[in-house]
């Protein structure tokens, strides 16, 4: 098992351990995305057909070639869309990664942007070369964080998720109702960003080493008090700090 340290919070160095997408489950992720792909061009090409069968006659030749240029540009947009659009709505992941256990996400741990996912997938026509994805295999396979050239240029990694489908519930955290009160007002500069560091941080808490975990725990709380501008001493219980804030964040 490959770990690789990634670093999470702005300028805070916080470390995890996570396990990376091999060539394997990779390999697999993307069968199944081609698989569905392959469905939408059939749909695509045997409506052109149809198209063309019934009013082919009644066109011009001019015409039809500009029927056959939209359906080429169609087949590009959909061959990049698809994957442009699942990774941004669904945080990293399509139909093929999500069923693959794999998630893309930004070389610092966090979450991909539209910019990071829209340059990964461009740079699918470098990663697909000379053919068959020969470029992106061997890049991944022979880079330190098993990145395909879209991954280097785009500054992301692909790495395996583990009980992540379980989601972290704050409901059920005994949460310090005194140091609730005092954060209450200072709530409203915690954002879904925040939020999901310290749902991260504690999904993966059972796969830390006690004092990583520790460590992690009071560099998350200690970027999280300055950022709200709260005295150190808020910060003597990290956890608490951390269970509290993401419970209120739950339920405003």
């Amino acid at each position: 098992m490959t770990l690789q340290d990634l670093s999470l919070y702005s300028s805070e160095k916080i470390y995890y351990s996570y396990r990376l997408g091999g060539l394997g489950s990779r390999f697999i992720g993307l069968l199944l995305d081609s698989l569905i792909l392959g469905v939408a061009y059939l749909v695509l090409g045997g409506f052109t057909a149809a198209m063309v069968g019934v009013f082919g006659e009644v066109l011009s030749e001019k015409l039809i070639i500009v029927v056959v240029a939209v359906v080429v540009i169609l087949y590009f947009l959909l061959s990049f869309g698809y994957f442009i659009f699942f990774e941004t709505i669904w945080n990293g992941q399509t139909p093929g990664k999500k069923a693959a256990g794999l998630r893309v996400v930004r070389r610092t741990g966090e979450a991909v942007t539209f910019g990071s996912v829209f340059v990964r997938n461009l740079m699918r026509i470098v990663d697909a070369l000379p053919a068959g994805n020969a470029a992106g295999m061997i890049a991944i396979f022979f880079s330190e964080n098993r990145q395909r050239v879209g991954d280097m240029v785009a500054d992301t990694i692909v790495v395996r998720e583990k009980n992540l489908s379980e989601p972290v519930i704050f409901e059920s955290f005994a949460v310090d109702s005194e140091m609730g009160n005092r954060l209450r007002a200072y709530l409203h500069l915690v954002d879904e960003r925040d939020f999901n560091l310290i749902r991260d941080f504690f999904a993966r808490v059972p796969e830390m080493r006690p004092e990583a975990a520790n460590a992690a725990a009071e560099k998350i709380a200690r970027g999280l008090a300055g950022k709200l501008g709260l005295p150190k001493g808020e910060t003597i219980n990290p956890a608490v700090f951390m269970k509290t804030i993401g419970s209120m964040y739950r339920e405003r």
